[in-house]
């Protein structure tokens, strides 16, 4: 009997062990899609300083996740310092649906863009905005013309 007690025992030990592991290598390095694999402020260097695209790209996503009022003032900054510093295309469209955004205009497309009911000056501000785009060759003349003004 001492024998079959020690022998389960043992195998409990070994059971409980075995189980202790924390996880396997496979999921030690998993990172998620929302996991952001740096830090603001160097995203912020990347993108202010170096004009990095990847680093844009995801804090652009970071923000993206924040709630409409606090992430719109951050993505017009950021998308502005990489479209007229950087001449990043995306950012250029970024900053032109953030500012429709911000102005509660849905549209897919240029063509469907409708300016009409927008105050003044926020219909200013993103003219102004497409303005760029035509003279950095983001849209064509027959793109910015589409839009109702």
């Amino acid at each position: 009997m001492a024998f079959r007690t020690k022998f389960i025992l043992t195998s409990l030990l070994l059971i409980v062990i075995s189980c202790d592991k924390k996880g396997t290598d496979e999921t030690k390095h998993a990172v998620s899609m929302n996991q952001r694999t740096a830090n603001y402020d160097s995203l912020i260097r990347g993108v202010t300083i170096k004009g990095d695209t990847n680093a844009y790209d995801e804090l652009f996503y970071g923000l993206i996740e924040l709630a409409p009022k606090e992430r719109v003032d951050s993505i017009l900054y950021y998308s502005r310092i990489m479209a007229e510093r950087f001449n990043y295309p995306r950012a250029y469209y970024d900053h032109l649906d953030v500012l429709c955004e911000k102005n509660k205009i849905k549209f897919d497309r240029l063509y469907n863009l409708d300016l009409t009911s927008v105050d003044n000056q926020s219909r200013k501000t993103i003219v102004e905005w497409l303005n760029r785009m035509l003279s950095d060759k983001m849209i064509t003349q027959e793109e910015f013309y589409s839009v109702k003004k």
